[in-house]
């Protein structure tokens, strides 16, 4: 977690994430890339810069200044000291710009503030941006109050190798237990006997360490992760995505979307990129 890219409009959770991220840089002696988009297809009704003659270039310009005036006084009511920390300002869609910048600039994470939407199905776009990057992402809604100790990780299904690298990274970073978790519900019913084999040889190929076996039954996957969490009293949950994309990952990448838009615990997600497919 050397290099952290914290998405920023400035918002209440966009503090948020910009505080927990010190809080890892600080761990990590990493260093922390603050990117703002602005979007032009929101100034100009055109998602092309070049067609749209009504493009102001003096709104960009007084939009960077504001960007510029709300980042300095972020870093004066927030920042810490001896943190490398920087402001990015580009233009064009949120989602797209996140993506392409932390290739470029070969980020190790990615820490974002989500707002919520109050009922499972309705998107955003910190979703979006779970759904297509190709590094961890770890979304949260108000800065952890204590070290994180206890992790979630829901399991269906076998990841690959990454996940696990990924995963035992996470844990070492953190020096928290595993609470490997399955969920069975009507739609995915087995027999408890079953899921446990299944989750031994999850532990098993991960070569996991300080975790312990969990089973709940609940109406749906994203319920019964978050109503665990809850029970638990959890830290984080991790889970992977892009179950579509060839390699059978721990959930598909809908119910960590859901989880990252409408619970409020702190989710760490890692997947693969959509490799071939439009990212707006």
């Amino acid at each position: 977690m050397k290099k952290i890219l914290v998405p920023c409009d400035f918002s209440a959770t966009a503090v948020e994430a910009f505080k927990f991220a010190q809080t890892l840089a600080v761990k990590s002696g990493g260093e922390i890339h603050v990117l703002h988009m602005i979007d032009t297809a929101v100034l100009t009704g055109s998602s092309s810069l070049a067609y749209s003659y009504s493009f102001s270039a003096k709104t960009v310009k007084d939009l960077e200044n504001k960007a510029d005036s709300h980042f300095n006084a972020m870093k004066e009511a927030y920042g810490r000291a001896g943190i490398l920390i920087k402001l990015i300002k580009k233009m064009g869609a949120l989602v797209s710009g996140v993506k392409h910048y932390a290739a470029e600039q070969q980020m190790d994470l990615i820490v974002m503030g989500t707002q919520g939407h109050g009922q499972f199905g309705v998107g955003s776009n910190t979703g979006k941006v779970v759904r297509h990057v190709s590094i961890p992402v770890l979304t949260i809604r108000k800065e952890p109050a204590r070290a994180v100790r206890k992790i979630v990780v829901p399991v269906s299904g076998q990841p690959d190798k990454d996940f696990f690298y990924e995963l035992f990274k996470l844990q070492q970073f953190f020096g928290a237990s595993l609470r490997l978790l399955s969920v069975n519900t009507p739609r995915t019913f087995r027999k408890d006997i079953d899921i446990k084999a299944d989750l031994d040889k999850f532990a098993r190929d991960g070569n996991l360490q300080d975790y312990s076996i969990n089973i709940r039954s609940d109406f749906s996957a994203e319920h019964g992760i978050y109503a665990f969490a809850k029970e638990i009293d959890a830290d984080l949950i991790a889970m992977g995505t892009h179950a579509w994309k060839g390699f059978v990952y721990l959930l598909a990448g809908s119910v960590a979307e859901d989880l990252v838009n409408h619970v409020d615990f702190p989710i760490w997600t890692f997947g693969l990129e959509n490799v071939g497919q439009s990212v707006t």
